[in-house]
């Protein structure tokens, strides 16, 4: 038996060393599992916060999608009143046209004093100064003057030239060649 105990007990100390590596080892393990489970709780954490933060991205992009549509629906009302607002605009200027016009051809009619419809030198120098009291037209009077002079003087040549009033074509003349120009404002 003598023999048996030593060997027996240097099992039994093998044993017992293995048991405390093993106790060691369990016990690493567990503070290794006591921080898992503590970076798992953190993560969790992190994932609700990732969660919540997607459903705000989830809204502010249909928030943007509705704004987007809103600034469409915006834009495309803002053209429509800036197409209407030029057709009145372009409605108003032909509106002050005729009336220039009609202004224009009543100070000529009443500028023939003595009804021979021809204007002498007097009577076309009072008719340009009347014009030039017309609110919205400008007038070239030595130009003017010219034109009526060449064409004889009468009632008829002066409609001709007002006539110029109303052309609007592709090929406009510049400001010395024009005889009246209406003003911007």
């Amino acid at each position: 038996m003598g023999l048996i105990i030593p060997g027996y007990s240097v099992v039994q100390q093998k044993k017992i060393t293995e048991c405390k590596a093993l106790k060691e080892i369990s016990e690493d393990l567990g503070e290794e599992v006591n921080k898992f489970q503590v970076q798992n709780e953190r993560l969790k954490g992190i994932n609700v916060k990732l969660e919540k933060s997607l459903f705000d991205l989830h809204d502010t992009e249909e928030a943007l999608a509705k704004i987007k549509q809103m600034e469409v629906k915006n834009i495309s009302a803002l053209e429509d009143q800036l197409n209407d607002s030029q057709n009145i605009l372009g409605n108003m200027k032909r509106n002050l046209t005729g009336i220039v016009i009609q202004n224009m051809i009543s100070v000529v009619l009443s500028s023939d004093t003595d009804g021979d419809f021809k204007l002498g030198p007097k009577e076309i120098e009072n008719m340009i100064i009347r014009i030039e009291k017309i609110h919205g037209i400008e007038i070239n009077d030595k130009l003017f003057t010219q034109k009526i002079l060449d064409r004889g003087s009468g009632i008829d040549a002066i409609m001709d030239i007002i006539q110029e009033l109303l052309e609007d074509g592709p090929i406009r003349k510049s400001n010395e060649e024009r005889v009246f120009k209406m003003k911007s404002s």
